[in-house]
């Protein structure tokens, strides 16, 4: 089966988590109803990524859940790949 899992992404709302936070709590909430696989075709301006993350992923992870993150999504014309898919494991 398949799920579908979205954030809020976009501007900043008033007493909204930010956008870092609702990824990690994607993560979560995909681990938690069922995913075995969680596909993350998205990208930062950055190399580096939130501990919100890490903590996500590690969930995933203890709970025999693999996630994939596309490398590639940044447009043309740019030569470094950004997170999620700059971290390891």
């Amino acid at each position: 089966s398949v799920l579908s899992v979205s954030a809020a992404l976009g501007g900043p709302t008033p007493g909204a988590r930010d956008e870092d936070a609702q990824i990690a709590d994607a993560v979560r909430w995909a681990v938690d109803n069922g995913a075995s696989v969680i596909n993350m075709s998205l990208t930062r301006n950055s190399l580096d990524w939130p501990e919100s993350w890490d903590r996500a992923f590690l969930y995933a992870y203890q709970h025999d859940v693999v996630v994939v993150a596309a490398a590639g999504n940044r447009g043309s014309g740019t030569t470094e790949v950004g997170a999620p898919a700059t971290i390891p494991g």
